[in-house]
């Protein structure tokens, strides 16, 4: 793909941009988790003050491209501090390029240490995408149940 595509990590400034693009993340989420939009046409979330320890802006020629909140605590599995993606999107037109392992790449290499990855299994996008991204080498997937829903969690190190 043709431009300038960068990860940067994001300070304040960069909040209601990413604000911006969780609602179109929460968009395409919606039909895997029934999200709705209220009154004003917006999705409610509280995602960036949970999430917002470690946040990053893709950007692709200058303009934003995707998005990742990385924490420094495996919530789901709850085990030691490790480098978690709470959130982690690629606005679509750019899906299917190559930019969220170009991302992913940088997010690892910005961030050596033990990592944790989750998704949905019914999320078909995010069931595809991670099993190709995340190291081969030391994987430790597991099998979830989370309020009744399947998901996947791997763990590995960088």
């Amino acid at each position: 793909m043709a431009g300038e595509f960068k990860v940067i990590p994001a300070g304040e400034a960069a909040r209601p941009v990413i604000a911006n693009l969780l609602q179109l993340y929460l968009y395409d989420m919606a039909p895997y988790f029934g999200a709705r939009v209220n009154a004003a046409g917006r999705y409610d979330h509280d995602i960036l003050e949970e999430a917002w320890a470690h946040p990053y802006l893709f950007t692709l020629e200058g303009a934003p491209a995707g998005f990742a909140l990385i924490t420094r605590e495996c919530t789901i599995r709850e085990r030691g501090p490790c480098w978690y993606v709470a959130e982690f999107g690629i606005l679509r037109p750019y899906q299917e390029r190559g930019l969220g392992r170009r991302a992913f790449q940088a997010l690892l290499e910005a961030n050596p240490g033990e990592w944790e990855v989750t998704w949905y299994d019914g999320n078909r996008p995010a069931s595809a995408f991670w099993p190709r991204v995340i190291p081969q080498a030391g994987r430790e997937e597991h099998r979830l149940q989370v309020n009744g829903m399947d998901w996947t969690s791997v763990a590995f190190n960088v």
